[in-house]
């Protein structure tokens, strides 16, 4: 076979039907008898370019042609192929064992390849942040197919010589030297079918539950890392770990200072003049305080043992209840004729303060 029907239309192996249409339109215009009177060489150059399109076109035969060629190759390869040891006819064994590990079939061992590691970012609440808690997670990640058990081959399907290399796992470059195939990756076969289940990867996603201790005491920006539940690692590797990043949601009435909580309550005018019981939100539910009579806005109240947990000590943080007087708004007039009563029957000795500060600005 002195030229194929592909070199024949100038086309590759890979060239799709559109191509070697093209191809052939462009050669058959070029030696048309009727473009060429009393021609033969343009003659027979245009029964040759339209049989190489017959056949290529037609995926039939192109398939038992493509055949026809592999065949042809391998018994040209094997009667001119040399191997490397005839290149190089070392007489040192050690040399010649050298040049047989560079140059032979047989595969380097591939390096060990940790799992990439996951990151997962994960929303707790004020309270769980507070005392600790323990969260469920949903970890997306791959692990290896059960179907073909890694190995991306459907069930059934045979190996067969690679084209590219015709077995021998390397090829000649344009510059004479040897590298990998790129078709097999250098091992010299390729499956008839992958796998459908992993189509070929030999890997499939998953959902994997985990347990994610959160430690009390956490804060926004806080990374958990869980070893070892990354994804999977290649060729004997190592899982890459999984590292969860908290984010602390906010409450609606307290308000994290350290290991403390802050809240503020407003009280009524004359509820804190007179006393009462107040209903403060803590981290265990509502309590009840009692307010002394004459509180004031810069009355405070420490609840022991309230706060957030120290993940160093183990030990909890107090709770401040603030107290925040409310005037009455919107007076009638039975009201503020009320207050005016009220106002004429007190004294400086019912507002100490005041009665400071003006003593100051007297002697100003």
């Amino acid at each position: 076979m002195n030229q194929d029907h592909y070199t024949t239309l100038g086309v590759d192996r890979t060239a799709n039907t559109a191509d070697i249409k093209r191809a052939y339109r462009e050669l058959a215009m070029q030696h048309h008898p009727d473009r060429n009177p009393g021609d033969q060489d343009a003659e027979e150059q245009f029964k040759i370019v339209t049989e190489a399109y017959e056949v290529l076109s037609d995926v039939g035969r192109r398939a038992e042609y493509d055949q026809i060629l592999d065949s042809a190759a391998d018994k040209e390869a094997e009667k001119k192929a040399a191997t490397p040891e005839e290149f190089y006819q070392h007489s040192d064994e050690m040399v010649r064992d050298f040049m047989h590990g560079f140059y032979g079939r047989g595969q380097r061992k591939k390096k060990a390849r940790q799992g990439d590691n996951l990151r997962f970012n994960l929303k707790v609440s004020f309270e769980e942040a507070a005392l600790g808690a323990e969260k469920e997670i949903k970890v997306p990640g791959t692990k290896t197919c059960p179907t073909c058990k890694g190995s991306g081959v459907q069930a059934g399907s045979k190996m067969v010589r690679c084209r590219e290399c015709r077995g021998r796992g390397k090829v000649r470059n344009s510059r004479g030297l040897y590298e990998v195939c790129r078709n097999c990756n250098g091992t010299g076969t390729v499956v008839t079918a992958y796998c459908k289940r992993c189509t070929g990867e030999g890997e499939v996603t998953t959902n994997r539950k985990i347990h994610v201790r959160v430690p009390p005491g956490i804060e926004t920006g806080t990374r958990v890392q869980v070893k070892g539940m990354g994804l999977e690692g290649k060729d004997g590797g190592g899982a890459g770990d999984f590292f969860v990043v908290v984010h602390v949601g906010k409450h609606k009435m307290l308000e994290r200072d350290g290991n403390d909580i802050r809240c503020t309550v407003p009280v009524p005018l004359f509820q804190a003049l007179l006393g009462c019981t107040i209903e403060v939100p803590t981290l265990g539910g509502v309590k009840k305080l009692k307010l002394p009579a004459g509180s004031c806005n810069d009355y405070r109240k420490r609840l022991r043992g309230l706060g957030f947990r120290s993940p160093e000590t183990g030990r909890r943080g107090d709770q401040v209840v603030e107290v925040q007087i409310e005037t009455p708004k919107k007076l009638s007039r039975d009201l503020k004729r009320a207050l005016k009563e009220f106002e004429t029957k007190t004294t400086s000795e019912h507002y100490p303060k005041t009665a400071a500060f003006k003593k100051k600005i007297e002697k100003l």
